[in-house]
């Protein structure tokens, strides 16, 4: 199967074969390609990791997003 018929087909396949074949992309280029043109700055990265280490340490300090839509539907009714 050549290289255009393997994109032509992309749109046949269910979600689920598209994660898959993403999944196996990711895995065969450990991940490196979504660095490319990445918007985010090493500064962002940081807080990122720091904030998901911490919310890691107590999953309790997060709230559902059932509760976040909730507490924001409130604060704009007021």
């Amino acid at each position: 199967m050549s290289f255009a018929q393997v994109l032509e087909e992309l749109p046949a396949l269910s979600s689920e074969q598209r994660r898959q074949i993403l999944e196996r992309i990711i895995e065969l280029d450990r991940g490196g390609w979504l660095d490319i043109d990445d918007p985010l700055s090493e500064v962002d990265k940081q807080i990122i990791e720091s904030r998901l280490a911490k919310h890691e340490a107590d999953p309790t300090s997060a709230i559902s997003l059932e509760e976040l839509e909730n507490r924001l539907g409130q604060r704009s009714r007021k």
